[in-house]
């Protein structure tokens, strides 16, 4: 008798030990650990706002670019489809300041996420502007969401758009004058050289 029970005993664990494999009681992958926006705070992370303009012609679009990592602070306002530099303005940082600039932006919502229909965001609200919401290590994307001027229900970004935007050019001094003439609707034709 005590080797039937014996038997049925070891076949019992047996069984336990192939359903809890199957069902992934052996998985041994790490978690995914959430992005958390205030504590990525070190060398190699940029955190990045760029306005795009309304969809026209090559040689009318623009766009204007925010880049903010510890080192320093970058206005960049871009030409064309491929966002080419045409100028760009470079200010000093500090590890404390863009630390400071990452908790606000993590207060505001820069990782708030929602569901969107809208596979290609390139024709979202294509006489607006399109918000592009970006955390950057090095080359590796660590978040891009976006959304726009026409709705907003447009996009997948869900935080405090007029705060992040807004925290974003008070890091550029003079912000205004340095964007002024650039025109995101498209409406002015840019001469061509000859």
């Amino acid at each position: 008798m005590k080797y039937v029970l014996g038997i049925f005993g070891v076949i019992f664990v047996a069984i336990i030990a192939i359903v809890l494999i199957t069902r992934g009681g052996g998985d041994n992958r790490p978690a995914v650990k959430p992005l958390v926006v205030s504590e990525e705070a070190r060398e190699g992370v940029s955190a990045v706002y760029t306005v795009q303009g309304a969809v026209v012609g090559e040689n009318q679009r623009r766009a204007i670019r925010v880049i903010v990592n510890q080192d320093e602070r970058r206005l960049e306002i871009l030409s064309g489809y491929e966002e080419a530099v045409e100028r760009a303005s470079t200010f000093p940082n500090t590890h404390a300041a863009f630390e400071n600039f990452l908790v606000a932006l993590d207060q505001a919502g820069l990782d708030n996420k929602r569901e969107t229909r809208i596979d290609d965001e390139r024709g979202a609200c294509p006489l607006g502007r399109r918000y592009i919401y970006e955390l950057r290590e090095y080359s590796q994307e660590l978040l891009r969401l976006w959304n726009t001027s026409c709705s907003g229900k447009l996009g997948d970004f869900d935080g405090k758009s007029a705060t992040v935007r807004k925290l974003f050019e008070r890091q550029i001094p003079d912000y205004q004058r340095l964007v002024r003439g650039v025109d995101l609707t498209g409406t002015r034709v840019v001469a061509e050289e000859q």
